[in-house]
């Protein structure tokens, strides 16, 4: 199967998504069997044709549920036949229910795939282990300026069970403060995501321009939590969505942030973070300061 018909599939089913579509639609407008055009297809998206109908269909309800449509509208307009069936596929998918999604204000844009030749190959030959780090070697670059600039005395990297990664400073935090508004804007600046797919994963070119942002956006849950001027406020996300309203509570504890993280697996599989590459990265970034940065394993 050439490219262009690959092309020419990922059209049609972009063209025909709102309804019911079958292996044997696409097969026919290809002009190839169904067995050809499944095998075909799978090897060349890294992705099975029905996973790739359901994840689109998921993709553009996503869209549609940001332009005030209810729920049972954008089930019924995307071919599910009820609404509870429609919220258990969207928070399979996605980890979080429609509702939720509803009550964000979230910038997102169904994204083009690109096809890449050997996509398994090109998806295996990026180096996955040093791209899931450099998420946690950006955030430590955040902690490590405020140290260095005089902001911050300490910094905690905690690698935990079940691949999450911490890190605690006691540096100035974000510029939160009482105004519920301001705060979501600065939030939603500095984190604010969505879900990624293994295949916009593959579609990233440069991982070097990593912001964070996509950080969020490739964790499969990411904690934030910012003490400042005698507040704590926290905020939980799931595949880069804010899960509830900012929470903002009196406490006593002193200035500083805490950021936990966990890699989404459909994408990072069962790699574990190393305490070895955070410390090298930490030596060659902040030579000064390696009596201050502690790293530790509670695995």
């Amino acid at each position: 199967m050439k490219e262009f018909e690959i092309k020419k599939a990922l059209a049609f089913i972009d063209e025909h998504i709102q309804d019911k579509l079958f292996l044997n639609d696409i097969a026919k407008e290809l002009g190839y069997s169904p067995f050809y055009v499944s095998r075909m297809f799978s090897e060349i998206m890294g992705i099975s044709i029905v996973s790739y109908i359901r994840m689109r269909k998921l993709q553009f309800a996503f869209s549609s549920l940001q332009k005030s449509k209810t729920v049972l509208d954008v089930a019924y307009q995307y071919g599910f036949e009820s609404h509870e069936g429609f919220s258990r596929s969207f928070k399979r998918f996605y980890g979080f229910s429609p509702k939720v999604l509803k009550e964000q204000k979230i910038s997102y844009t169904v994204p083009d795939y690109r096809i890449i030749h050997e996509r398994n190959h090109a998806l295996m030959n990026k180096n996955l282990v040093e791209e899931m780090h450099m998420m946690a070697f950006l955030l430590l670059k955040e902690s490590l300026k405020e140290m260095q600039e005089g902001h911050c005395s300490r910094i905690n990297v905690s690698l935990l069970p079940n691949h999450y990664l911490e890190i605690t400073d006691d540096g100035r935090g974000i510029p939160l403060t009482d105004e519920t508004q301001k705060n979501n804007e600065i939030l939603n600046r500095i984190f604010g995501g969505h879900p990624m797919s293994s295949l916009d994963y593959a579609n990233i070119e440069d991982f070097n321009n990593l912001e964070l942002n996509m950080i969020n956006s490739l964790c499969t849950n990411m904690s934030i939590c910012v003490w400042r001027n005698d507040k704590c406020y926290s905020q939980d996300y799931i595949n880069g969505i804010a899960q509830h309203e900012l929470l903002i509570k009196d406490t006593v504890h002193p200035s500083g942030m805490n950021v936990t993280l966990k890699p989404n697996p459909n994408i990072f599989g069962d790699i574990s973070w190393s305490k070895n590459m955070i410390e090298e990265f930490i030596k060659k970034n902040a030579a000064d300061y390696t009596e201050s940065v502690c790293v530790e394993e509670l695995i």
